[in-house]
């Protein structure tokens, strides 16, 4: 099923958008189901004709992500999902997209990184290191820091 990305025909006063009538049969313009990148065991992805002879590879499932880390990449296993910026409840059902904040482990130890590939269109996860101090905080605390310093 295709998720509608267009406008509606029709304007808020009742009247008809004419402008939109030109595009309304193009199914491409819909877009598509996002891919929603997930942690197992098993690797999975899809993959999806383009138009004309282009493929794009939709990561599925996947246990493993690239690391790269001063010049030099290394691959590791991914053991959670921390946080994601791009829906709240996405940490919560283990989904991985560009800018979530996951936790690999390298040689028995725990770390985190953040995700700086788009799973759902490149059909790979790459992440770079991130340190325990930089992790994101909600922007009132950090109003309410700035407060504090100006008196």
């Amino acid at each position: 099923m295709t998720e509608w990305h267009l406008k509606s025909k029709k304007k808020m006063t009742g009247g008809i958008r004419h402008s939109r009538n030109r595009c309304d049969k193009k199914r491409s313009w819909m877009g598509g189901p996002a891919a929603l990148t997930q942690i197992a065991e098993k690797e999975d992805n899809k993959v999806l004709k383009g138009r004309g002879k282009t493929t794009k590879v939709k990561l599925t499932k996947t246990s493993f992500v690239l690391v790269s880390e001063n010049g030099k990449t290394f691959k590791a296993k991914v053991v959670n999902v921390k946080e994601n910026s791009a829906d709240r409840h996405f940490a919560r059902r283990q989904i991985m997209t560009k800018g979530a904040l996951i936790e690999i482990e390298v040689n028995g130890e725990k770390r985190l990184a953040k995700v700086t590939s788009r799973p759902g269109q490149q059909g790979e996860v790459q992440a770079v290191p991130v340190s325990e101090k930089t992790e994101t905080t909600p922007k009132k605390a950090s109003k309410a820091k700035k407060a504090q310093k100006r008196a």
